[in-house]
């Protein structure tokens, strides 16, 4: 008899304790992921849409669909379309794009140059 009752109590008692165990773990995880985690996610999506706007407009420049002394402008531009301020953080993150593609195009440069020569 003992058994069956435990048989029945045990399973409420399991749930009970893991829910406490949830709680506490919501009560201190929750506000570190809203203060740290949420922002760095935030700012690695915009960086990704700022490198993608980046890439995109070097590509119209190339082709002359726009000026390229209008290039910042441009991406700024499709920026506050996607509804992205642009702060000094996101300025910053446009000149490491531009930076980033321009060590990528000399590298790739330096590789054509390197096998011509041979």
């Amino acid at each position: 008899m003992w058994e069956t009752i435990w048989d029945l109590i045990l399973p409420n008692i399991l749930e009970i304790i893991l829910t406490i165990i949830s709680l506490i773990v919501a009560h201190y995880i929750l506000p570190y992921i809203k203060s740290d985690f949420i922002p760095w996610l935030k700012e690695k999506r915009v960086y990704s849409i700022v490198k993608k706007l980046v890439q995109a407009v070097e590509k119209l420049a190339e082709s002359g669909v726009i000026e390229k002394q209008a290039k910042k402008e441009k991406v700024i531009e499709l920026l506050e379309s996607k509804g992205i301020v642009v702060d000094a953080t996101v300025d910053a993150f446009i000149e490491s794009c531009v930076k980033e593609l321009d060590i990528v195009v000399g590298a790739i440069y330096k590789e054509v140059v390197k096998t011509e020569e041979n």
